[in-house]
């Protein structure tokens, strides 16, 4: 197996203008070759086009409920986030090809993930905001932490753009990492 499908599940809405999604997902990684980038966002609010659609080299994907609302739609979110993304791996499978799922900050999303960990070659977690800080109620912070530390026990690695962000990172998944040792060092670092 040659080609790399890096299927990144995003805590964004369509478009997802962010500077690591736009400049290392959608630009950089495609166009270093061997690797196909799938970006699975949320659509955009108020309706809009569900069909794939093109993000600079990559290939979007704006078809996850809206995750920001509670109850049972963030339930379907969770099911159709899955749902999706499994379809993209027996795709990327059927082609011959590696599969390695990217979750950036959300929760519910690495849950998604670790639900799938047994189908895919990798899982990664990058965490660019300490967002289990960012919750004012104390339940909603512990619970943000708990269900991350419960989905990172199938990460294999984790991405980040500062020491800092590394450090959180690693502090989130390191000490229920059960998998082959992590890549740890941030972007840009000397290897």
């Amino acid at each position: 197996m040659g080609k790399i499908t890096l299927i990144s599940l995003l805590d964004k809405q369509y478009p997802p203008d962010h500077s690591f999604v736009t400049g290392m997902l959608a630009q950089a990684l495609p166009e270093a070759g061997g690797v196909r980038v799938q970006l699975v966002v949320m659509a955009p609010t108020g309706g809009g086009s569900k069909s794939p659609v093109r993000y600079y080299r990559a290939a979007c994907l704006p078809m996850v409920p809206d995750f920001s609302h509670g109850g049972r739609s963030r339930l379907c979110a969770v099911v159709s986030a899955r749902r999706l993304t499994a379809v993209l791996i027996d795709k990327a499978r059927r082609r011959g090809e590696q599969v390695v799922l990217l979750v950036r900050n959300h929760p519910a999303l690495m849950l998604v993930a670790a639900s799938l960990r047994h189908r895919v070659d990798g899982f990664l977690f990058q965490s660019s905001y300490p967002l289990d800080a960012h919750h004012k109620s104390f339940f909603k912070r512990i619970a943000h932490r708990g269900l991350i530390r419960v989905a990172s026990r199938g990460v294999t690695g984790v991405l980040a753009v500062s020491p800092l962000g590394l450090e959180r990172a690693r502090a989130l998944c390191s000490p229920t990492c059960r998998s082959p040792p992590m890549q740890t060092k941030p972007f840009g670092a000397a290897p």
